[in-house]
């Protein structure tokens, strides 16, 4: 096609050419931003900081008696974890849920060499004033 005939082409489809290419364009970035959303997410839940945290949760007595069983993890997860060499520091947080409510689950932990050491790891339950610290089997308040 010639110059003449592109104009020409858009002159008299520009009403709807225009709308196609703004929405095409907002749904190409947006799949973007949710690719790479989807892939910091599923980094952070292959971590063994993130799988410890979740494994001790899950299997405490009092986080299972208030949020019911089973208890999962959801997909969105806040924080950020940093790993250099043999040594690491991660602070997250992960909304858990089971039958009976919802909670937050926040750890603070620092790797030295091979393993990670929870400085901070609790639940905080919706509605209940106190937390469940996962590294004792008792509320504290």
């Amino acid at each position: 096609m010639d110059q003449g005939k592109i104009e020409f082409w858009l002159h008299q489809n520009w009403k709807w050419f225009i709308p196609v290419a703004c929405v095409g364009t907002a749904i190409i970035f947006c799949s973007i931003i949710l690719t790479i959303l989807l892939l910091v997410f599923s980094v952070m839940k292959s971590s063994d900081v993130y799988k410890g945290a979740i494994s001790r949760a899950t299997s405490h007595t009092t986080v299972v008696k208030l949020l019911g069983e089973p208890v999962v993890s959801g997909w969105y997860v806040m924080g950020h974890i940093t790993i250099n060499g043999s040594s690491g520091k991660a602070d997250i947080k992960i909304p858990i849920s089971g039958p009976l409510g919802r909670g937050l689950l926040v750890a603070i932990a620092t790797k030295d060499g091979r393993l990670w050491k929870y400085d901070i790891l609790h639940v905080k339950i919706d509605g209940k004033p106190e937390y469940v610290n996962l590294q004792q089997q008792q509320l504290v308040p």
